[in-house]
């Protein structure tokens, strides 16, 4: 009987994480004033963004709904992680509250 649940528990447990995971959309504004290089989200490559400028949509795996992004900006390297309620198109608002250490203000639009 304890075999059993726990066979259960293990099953549920992977089948709720195994829909966790889901395509959505994403576009990136660079609010900033630096251009950015380099940036990815979740691993999908979108290239070189100039200050001002806006991406096209592009497909990316959200797991959990999360996105973890990276980009460079002025030579550094910078890492950030957006949660995305609510919608499966996004865009992403990115302006650097803190070059010297890294930080980064993204505000997730639903679009």
């Amino acid at each position: 009987m304890r075999k059993e649940f726990r066979i259960t528990a293990i099953a549920t447990a992977i089948l709720t994480l195994a829909g966790c995971a889901g395509t959505a959309e994403v576009r990136v504004r660079n609010d900033s004033a630096i251009d950015f290089d380099a940036l990815t989200i979740e691993g999908v490559d979108f290239g070189d963004l100039p200050a001002g400028t806006t991406s096209d949509y592009r497909p990316v795996v959200l797991t959990l709904r999360y996105g973890a992004l990276e980009l460079e900006a002025d030579g550094k390297r910078i890492t950030g992680q957006t949660l995305n309620l609510g919608s499966s198109k996004f865009t992403y608002e990115i302006d650097i509250a803190d070059l010297d250490r890294g930080h980064l203000a993204i505000e997730v639009i639903a679009d």
